[in-house]
């Protein structure tokens, strides 16, 4: 910040620094009716802001300058740079409303895309899942995984609520082709229709 920053940041605030905001919107956070952690996370996410805007005249941050820092960010931690743009807006949202700016310089940056990798559930780690919830867990667990109307028996084994899970038809259930037969998601015939209810 130059000498006539600082000059100017003693009468109008918006030639002040965003670490001089940061000490009054820290206080906003703090009266505000969140638990604990979240506000322990919220402040971690205001220093990566401070750390890389904190030094700069409020009024001059732009909004490709808080984009460049997000994306930064995303590069190594994509969720972590989600939450630090939602802590970077909410702050010169205050900022505005405390009469510092104008305008928020976060208001039009974009949220980094988050690909997030899954492996499938194999059957043998389903299987595992089911029996401990058997044997070790309350009925309902077990009955939750697997559907609570679902009655296995030689000719439906409880396998096949695993393959219901996962988009794949029992084998018994296969086409004449050979190839799965889709699982419907729609109401069973009777069930939930227009016409059944009672009333009409």
């Amino acid at each position: 910040m130059s000498l006539l920053s600082a000059t100017l940041g003693r009468l109008l605030p918006g030639y002040k620094t965003v670490n001089q905001w940061a000490v009054i919107y820290s206080q906003i956070i703090d009266g505000r009716p969140i638990c604990q952690k979240t506000r322990a996370n919220r402040r971690g996410a205001l220093k990566h802001v401070l750390a890389n805007l904190g030094g700069r005249t409020i009024s001059s941050v732009r909004p490709h300058e808080v984009s460049a820092m997000i994306q930064c960010i995303a590069a190594l931690h994509p969720q972590t740079a989600k939450r630090v743009l939602f802590e970077v807006e909410d702050l010169f949202n205050e900022a505005v409303n405390y009469g510092w700016i104008d305008r928020n310089p976060a208001g039009s940056v974009k949220a980094p895309v988050c690909r997030i990798q899954r492996k499938r559930l194999t059957l043998e780690q389903w299987c595992a899942i089911q029996g401990y919830a058997v044997e070790h867990m309350q009925p309902w667990v077990s009955r939750m995984l697997i559907g609570s109307d679902y009655r296995a028996t030689p000719q439906r084994p409880v396998q096949d609520a695993f393959l219901g899970c996962v988009g794949r038809a029992p084998a018994h259930r296969a086409g004449q082709d050979g190839n799965p037969i889709g699982i419907a998601s729609g109401p069973a015939p009777g069930r939930n229709r227009p016409d059944t209810w009672r009333g009409h």
